[in-house]
């Protein structure tokens, strides 16, 4: 069960997650905003939350994390990430403050609420996703490793078969040696199973 998991592309786990962490978080911003919203102005929250989450979550795992991140650049990462959320913050929160107050539904309602609530809703959609980019990095180690342990093995059973070989068919020959000299009758047969066997090792093994 192990290697068959393993055997999975890593990108197809990685999309498969993504699918349903977008799905789940559609599902779940679309109930709470409905429930409090007409249906129109809840879409519209949606689709401002899930597109500009969304395309700052293909910049940071396609182009910053593997551009910059993973190359060292720290601080080159931390100023581009940190301009990034600001802006699907901004981007939000504009879009949130335009509805309730066009609506004027809730006029006691104070909108650094709703502030709060983007930013950390923000900040945990990143953290997510981000962790999506590095599991998916280290399951491509963890399968090159594997491989590499797999490929060692198999050197490992190749000289182990080689050293085996010529020790056993060195005992052989002295045993039908001090045959030849006691009983010629059953050195010949042994010459005969050996030679069977030295076949079943040179090619039958290998099937």
């Amino acid at each position: 069960m192990k290697n068959s998991i393993l055997k999975i592309s890593p990108n197809t786990i990685y999309y498969l997650m993504h699918v349903l962490f977008w799905f789940s978080f559609a599902i779940l911003f679309f109930v709470s905003t409905t429930n409090i919203l007409p249906l129109r102005q809840g879409i519209i929250m949606l689709g401002v939350s899930i597109i500009s989450q969304f395309i700052l979550t293909v910049i940071n795992n396609t182009y910053l994390l593997p551009k910059l991140f993973d190359t060292k650049k720290y601080v080159a990462y931390a100023i581009s990430i940190i301009t990034g959320m600001a802006i699907v913050i901004y981007i939000r929160y504009t879009a949130n403050e335009n509805i309730v107050m066009e609506l004027n539904r809730f006029p006691n309602l104070k909108l650094s609420r709703y502030f709060l609530f983007i930013v950390v809703t923000t900040l945990v959609v990143f953290l997510i996703t981000t962790g999506f980019y590095f599991f998916r990095q280290w399951f491509i180690e963890r399968q090159k490793q594997d491989e590499i342990i797999n490929q060692q093995l198999n050197t490992e059973l190749k000289l182990l078969k080689a050293q085996i070989n010529p020790h056993f068919l060195f005992n052989a020959l002295n045993n039908v040696y001090s045959l030849t000299q006691i009983e010629p009758e059953k050195a010949g047969e042994m010459v005969l199973k050996l030679s069977a066997v030295l076949r079943y090792m040179l090619y039958d093994s290998e099937k």
